[in-house]
């Protein structure tokens, strides 16, 4: 904004073009992107994910159709020779973290791919909606921020993060979004469970975590990627998690079985995902876990397995 020109030649015609998106989803797809780092490609399918999930069917298609009219409007771009990924030029990505920074904006903290080795501008995190510190390289966290306004919270792909103290959750009330995938943590917070708001939460690729505290009070939980994790077990009080979704066991070669009853009580499941997981699985279930009559029972889930 700095440079002559930059602001009457390229921030207005863009911001003009933002305050031209008649949908307030577009517009809140298109800040979610900013969250990325630059030249990132970001999955169509997660964008769908993110927000309140009617069914996953169609969150990934009500994703599809957002992106769809962000490339229109000259927003968004196809990654090239990647048709599952979209990005944001690197300019039109500044102009959207300008935008969301404001309070009109919700309040955006991006510090995302930045080779940061701990958080920073933290005083300013009890005004921020959505904060991104993906791709860093943070060794510690904060003990126990204070952010009630806080409702997306990204700090995947931060393999040195091996520890996220007991306090860190207790004061994000108003969590919607958790994505911790491909972090290097061991183990979590029992606290987590107070994130009564939580939708979405995502340990994809935490290749070092082994067990997962009980979950059974994350009552609004609809999505849970435990995939490439190191878990054993699924987590106490699972089946207590009514309104989950979407479980996603893919590559979970450690978990020996999913004990009996736990299937049948997630009654809202749509999508059970155990590829390159199935094999261990199935084998116990028979003996010691969980029964086909259970995925029986769930009248609108499907299981991928093999």
């Amino acid at each position: 904004m700095e440079i002559e020109g930059m602001e009457r030649e390229v921030f207005v015609p863009l911001k003009y073009s933002y305050e031209q998106l008649q949908d307030e989803n577009i517009r809140q797809c298109f800040l979610y992107c900013s969250l990325f780092p630059e030249d990132y490609g970001i999955r169509k399918n997660e964008l769908g994910l993110v927000g309140t999930v009617d069914s996953v069917e169609d969150a990934r298609n009500k994703g599809h159709a957002l992106i769809e009219k962000l490339i229109d409007s000259c927003l968004i771009e196809k990654s090239p020779g990647r048709d599952k990924f979209v990005k944001l030029h690197d300019v039109i990505r500044d102009v959207a973290i300008h935008i969301g920074s404001t309070r009109e904006g919700g309040g955006l903290i991006v510090d995302a791919g930045l080779g940061l080795k701990e958080a920073c501008r933290v005083e300013e995190w009890g005004e921020a909606q959505r904060i991104s510190l993906m791709r860093n390289e943070i060794e510690r966290l904060p003990n126990r921020p204070v952010c009630q306004a806080l409702t997306t919270l990204i700090l995947r792909e931060n393999e040195n993060l091996s520890n996220i103290r007991e306090g860190f959750f207790e004061c994000m009330e108003a969590l919607k979004v958790l994505d911790l995938s491909e972090t290097g943590i061991h183990s979590l917070p029992q606290l987590l469970s107070n994130l009564k708001n939580l939708h979405y939460l995502s340990l994809n690729g935490c290749k070092n975590l082994v067990e997962i505290p009980p979950i059974g009070g994350l009552e609004q939980l609809q999505l849970l990627d435990l995939s490439c994790t190191k878990i054993k077990r699924l987590p106490e009080r699972m089946g207590e998690v009514a309104n989950l979704k979407l479980l996603k066991l893919e590559g979970t070669r450690d978990l020996k079985s999913i004990r009996h009853g736990i299937i049948s009580r997630l009654s809202r499941l749509e999508e059970l995902d155990v590829m390159r997981s199935g094999q261990v699985v199935w084998k116990t279930m028979e003996r010691e876990g969980a029964r086909w009559e259970e995925f029986e029972e769930l009248e609108r889930a499907r299981v991928h397995y093999g």
